[in-house]
């Protein structure tokens, strides 16, 4: 469950060498050992219930408490008990009351602290079992951070991955501090100051070989209230020359994994008709759901009849001759059905996943559920009040459901899926 985002961490850590990124000069990046299996049943048994899933999952699969937004996960033993066997009532009922309740956190457990001395907790029962909550036991007020734990260490990296991709691509383009600044303030309202920490960070100076941010800064008064910054001549120099030998090693050209899979990305959508022993195969080829998108057709004979459970016989076949008849190479192919089926078992997505040498990612978009079909595969889009299922192979699924939810158009079915599905039958 935690493995993308242990990578993902391994990589901000690499980037931000200084450890600038908030709380993360207390928890480093760094997990505490696992936890046993063992130790968590004796905790649950004390508890007298079983830790939300992916709370439980960290401690075996990540540490005993360690690195996360702020200030990271506490450790087991470090856990507020907000009385976790009680029911907690749910937000809304905190929200649509104006009587003041003591204990307003009841069915929940501290496991985070997080900025301006509040809490970040888990929900331990009912419904909302696992929700992720916004607490502050001294002002009283709560409210729903991101949906769960995944959730919410998935959009810390993305942010500070981002923000790290923004700086390395200007610095690409401008080549030195003082035009990088001046972009970065005008373009990215981003101050000197806090630029400077994150850039010295990244560009690997030492701490005590790198001036101080705000010692590197000349400030000239240009009116009561507005001051013109300047960088000192040393500090240009400096910063120059750790600019020059950045640029010069090849592998720092890269953007992060975050931009590279999400922004530029090239995707490929693909739906397939049958007709006697023939099939139809259409492509809709495209890097930005708002681009002009590509479209490719393929007629593929032969087809084996419909078995059931082993449907992805006669579609994988076809997909495949898309890729080779037209020589596509997309990052992501989505499929009209599941990767995964119950209990695990592969789908057609999985297969192609395999078929591809595990190098290209594969979403499913499915119409309708399966048996267990699990909510957390859950996508509504647009006032549709019916779900799509999104499953996953190659990455995490709460970025493919993201991908999913953000394409374009404003119906159920996002509109370039909706393309293929139409160019197949034709």
């Amino acid at each position: 469950m935690w493995f993308n985002i242990v990578n993902r961490v391994a990589e901000l850590k690499s980037i931000d060498s200084n450890k600038v990124v908030f709380g993360a000069d207390s928890h480093k990046y760094e997990a505490a050992p696992l936890l046993t299996e063992t130790l968590l049943n004796k905790y649950e048994l004390s508890l007298k219930r079983e830790l939300p899933e992916q709370l439980r999952s960290y401690y075996l699969e990540v540490g005993n408490g360690g690195f996360g937004p702020d200030y990271g996960i506490c450790p087991l033993e470090e856990i507020r008990l907000y009385k976790p066997d009680c029911e907690w009532q749910g937000i809304d009922f905190y929200l649509e009351t104006d009587e003041e309740y003591e204990d307003i956190a009841s069915g929940m457990l501290g496991i985070m602290d997080r900025y301006y001395s509040h809490e970040g907790c888990i929900v331990t029962n009912g419904p909302d079992k696992g929700r992720f909550i916004e607490f502050s036991p001294y002002e009283g007020w709560i409210y729903f951070g991101a949906t769960d734990l995944i959730s919410l260490f998935t959009s810390w990296i993305d942010k500070e991955l981002e923000s790290f991709n923004i700086l390395k691509r200007v610095i690409i383009q401008n080549n030195s501090i003082e035009d990088s600044l001046e972009e970065l303030n005008s373009v990215y309202g981003l101050d000197h100051q806090n630029t400077l920490t994150r850039l010295a960070s990244m560009l690997g100076f030492p701490y005590k070989y790198w001036p101080d941010a705000r010692e590197a800064l000349e400030f000239e008064r240009v009116s009561d209230l507005k001051y013109d910054v300047k960088l000192t001549k040393n500090a240009v120099k400096m910063f120059n020359r750790r600019i020059g030998k950045f640029l010069s090693t090849e592998s720092n050209l890269d953007l992060s994994k975050t931009e590279k899979q999400f922004t530029f990305m090239e995707f490929l959508a693909i739906d397939v008709d049958y007709r006697g022993s023939n099939a139809h195969v259409a492509g809709v080829s495209f890097s930005d759901w708002n681009d002009k998108a590509k479209t490719y057709e393929s007629t593929v004979s032969g087809i084996e009849d419909y078995v059931s459970g082993e449907f992805y016989k006669r579609e994988l076949p076809c997909i495949l001759s898309l890729l080779k008849e037209h020589e596509l190479s997309p990052d992501c192919i989505f499929v009209d059905g599941y990767v995964h089926l119950d209990e695990g078992k592969p789908g057609l997505g999985k297969y192609l996943y395999e078929a591809l040498n595990k190098e290209v990612v594969v979403i499913g978009v499915a119409k309708n559920p399966r048996g267990n079909t699990m909510k957390e595969n859950e996508v509504f889009r647009g006032d549709s009040k019916k779900p799509l299922y999104v499953t996953s192979e190659g990455i995490d699924l709460h970025r493919a459901k993201k991908i999913v939810e953000d394409m374009d158009g404003p119906f159920r079915i996002p509109k370039l899926i909706k393309l293929a599905d139409s160019l197949c039958r034709q």
